[in-house]
């Protein structure tokens, strides 16, 4: 039996006012299929829907046209009715700003326990935790270099520190759908390359499905299963990672519309 995939997106359509003349058509009847575990990156220049696509799935607005839907039962259910609230239950987000997803004035280990208030160890705040547990979050921390800083408060952390915990608290929600949104644009060569390969090995341990939107396109490249490329609101190229007509970095730039 064929795997069904996690997300099916069909007709997905939204359009915006453009400063007074006329309409600007961010999506034009996106069709997609997220399957479950798939790393899909995204590219494209500016304007081309790539955010639009994060936004609509995060419920940040509403689509004009078409419809989602979440493979969680035998009759899936309408991705893009589900109240706000309801939809965040099966997604997580990291941000280009590290500042977000974290709270700054807390430390690691208090932002640990807060992320997991659902899902592992749903603990009264008033009483201290268990040794097992805290030896639980020290041995995910060290994969991340951060197990000397859980009880640091976030706010004294590097950029990259802190994105990789604000990436290491999305995935600790068990999220169905992870959302990286230039996750990396503001972090160093080093510390990108840190926290790429940490999505990578977090989404894999975890089996959930991540789109990554990036305009670095030798990323592209590097990482993730699946690389759409857009333009116009439209998918213009989708190519499996294991497929033998995989896209040269040339090619990719002449598609983006970028200037080599």
């Amino acid at each position: 039996m064929t795997e069904r995939p996690a997300l099916q997106i069909r007709g997905l359509s939204k359009s915006f006012p453009s400063n007074g003349n006329g309409t600007t058509h961010a999506l034009r009847g996106i069709d997609l299929d997220l399957r479950p575990g798939e790393f899909i990156v995204v590219v494209g220049p500016n304007g081309s829907g790539k955010t639009t696509l994060l936004n609509l799935l995060a419920g940040d607005f509403d689509a004009d046209a078409g419809q989602i839907v979440l493979n969680n039962g035998k009759n899936g259910t309408a991705w893009l009715k589900m109240p706000r609230w309801q939809r965040a239950t099966y997604l997580a987000r990291v941000h280009q700003d590290p500042r977000r997803g974290t709270a700054a004035g807390m430390t690691v280990w208090e932002n640990l326990r807060l992320a997991c208030s659902r899902q592992r160890v749903p603990l009264p705040w008033s009483f201290a935790p268990p040794t097992h547990d805290r030896q639980w979050f020290i041995d995910r921390l060290e994969r991340l270099g951060l197990d000397s800083k859980i009880d640091s408060r976030v706010a004294e952390l590097s950029q990259g520190q802190r994105q990789l915990l604000a990436l290491e608290l999305a995935i600790l929600r068990e999220p169905v759908l992870l959302l990286a949104d230039e996750h990396t644009a503001s972090l160093d060569q080093a510390n990108a390359k840190k926290c790429l390969e940490a999505t990578v090995a977090l989404s894999q341990e975890s089996g959930v499905t991540v789109i990554m939107v990036t305009h670095n396109l030798m990323d592209a490249l590097n990482y993730g299963d699946r690389l759409i490329v857009m333009r116009d609101g439209a998918i213009e190229r989708d190519v499996s990672r294991n497929h033998d007509a995989s896209l040269q970095l040339n090619e990719l730039i002449a598609l983006c519309g970028y200037v080599a």
